[in-house]
C-alpha cells in the first residue's frame, strides 16, 4: 500500500532533523511548487529543493548553524481532498555552537499525489510558515537557521 500524505508529511519532518537529505529529496515531484511565504522564490523543481536542503553541505550544517532538532507536537488535519493535510507541529531543538534550546511553531499544507497506483506518492505542492518570533524559550538571540533548510 502507498503512503498517504500524513505518512509522507512524517518521513519528511523526521528526515529533515535527522539530516536524510537525499530521501527527504526524494520525496518531491520531478516538478513541484514549493513555497515558503516569508522566504521566496518558491521551488519549482526537485532539483531546486535539492539545492534549497544544501544537499553536499558538511553534515549539520546550514546557513552557519548546526542545529540538532526534532519535530514535537504533531497534529496532521486531513481536508475534503484526500491528497491534501494541513500538519501543525513545532521545531524543538538547540544550536550546537551556542548550546541555546530553540522552539518555534510551523504549518504546513501540502499536496501529495498517490499517482493513481504508479510509482510512490510525490508531494507536488506545498506551502510552509513557522514562527521564528517565538524561537527561543530562553530569550536568547541566537537564530538557526530555517527548519526544514530553508522549509520545508
Amino acid at each position: 500500500m502507498s503512503p498517504t500524505p500524513r505518512e509522507v508529511f512524517l518521513k519528511l519532518v523526521h528526515g529533515v532533523c535527522e539530516e536524510r537529505w537525499e530521501e527527504v529529496v526524494e520525496l518531491y515531484a520531478e516538478k513541484t511548487h514549493v513555497e515558503h511565504p516569508l522566504h521566496p522564490p518558491a521551488l519549482r523543481s526537485r532539483e531546486e529543493v535539492r539545492a534549497h536542503f544544501g544537499i553536499g553541505a558538511p553534515p549539520g550544517v546550514h546557513g552557519g548553524h548546526t542545529l540538532r532538532r526534532q519535530p514535537t507536537d504533531i497534529a496532521v488535519h486531513e481536508t475534503a481532498d484526500p491528497e491534501v493535510i494541513v500538519a501543525e507541529f513545532r521545531y524543538e531543538g538547540t544550536v550546537v555552537e551556542t548550546r541555546e534550546p530553540f522552539s518555534y511553531p510551523a504549518i504546513f499544507v501540502m499536496r501529495v499525489l498517490t499517482g493513481g497506483g504508479q510509482g510512490s506518492p510525490t508531494l507536488s505542492r506545498a506551502r510552509s510558515c513557522w514562527c521564528q518570533s517565538e524561537r527561543s524559550q530562553g530569550g536568547g538571540s541566537s537564530t538557526p537557521a530555517s527548519p526544514a533548510g530553508a522549509e520545508n
